[in-house]
């Protein structure tokens, strides 16, 4: 089995007010920019620095599904949750899910697959509301294979075939009577090939 995720590194954008610029930090007028996220930016290839690359599944292999090699996490985040009625918390993915506002999506891309994707959901202890049911949907090229509705004590698994599959999601959104927010989390999520 594949050791659990590591906790995400927190963000470090935030300046440290105590911090004084040095004459290494000005900035260069002669410098051109190279900031990538403008409207006229150009793609980064697969692979490249800071974007996830394809997961490739082969034959025989179990490979971690982890924000690391996540194409896209709307809303996700990676982190130390307790489900409800856990003596521990766990290394998971969580996203906050309000009432009648969409769905938290993760989506991995692949190169190749083969095998069956396998992911274990539930919500976490310290979620706005215990009354909310959540409902987890595995989305293989566009098309729904796999789902399940968690209460606030529960954990189900959905499985799928990932064969010849490219683009994998994991959604999740409330389903019924809502009051305030849930915390859907994802404690597992493999491929075995």
């Amino acid at each position: 089995m594949a050791p659990e995720p590591t906790e995400a590194p927190t963000d470090s954008a935030s300046p440290d007010p105590s911090a004084t610029l040095s004459d290494s930090a000005s900035p260069d007028p002669s410098a051109t920019p190279t900031d990538s996220a403008g409207p006229d930016a150009t793609p980064q290839p697969s692979g490249a620095p800071g974007t996830p690359g394809l997961i490739s599944v082969d034959a025989g292999q179990q490979t971690q599904l982890t924000m690391a090699n996540a194409f896209r996490s709307d809303g996700w985040t990676e982190g130390s949750y307790q489900t409800p009625g856990a003596t521990a918390p766990v290394q998971a993915l969580g996203a906050v899910v309000n009432c009648n506002q969409g769905t938290a999506e993760l989506e991995y891309r692949f190169s190749t697959s083969r095998g069956q994707a396998k992911v274990t959901v539930a919500q976490d202890a310290l979620s706005d509301s215990s009354d909310n049911t959540l409902e987890f949907l595995l989305v293989a090229d566009g098309k729904q294979v796999a789902s399940k509705t968690v209460t606030f004590k529960q954990t189900a698994e959905l499985a799928a075939s990932v064969n010849g599959v490219t683009a994998l999601k994991v959604v999740a959104r409330t389903k019924g009577a809502c009051t305030n927010s849930s915390t859907a989390l994802i404690t597992k999520a493999f491929i075995q090939g």
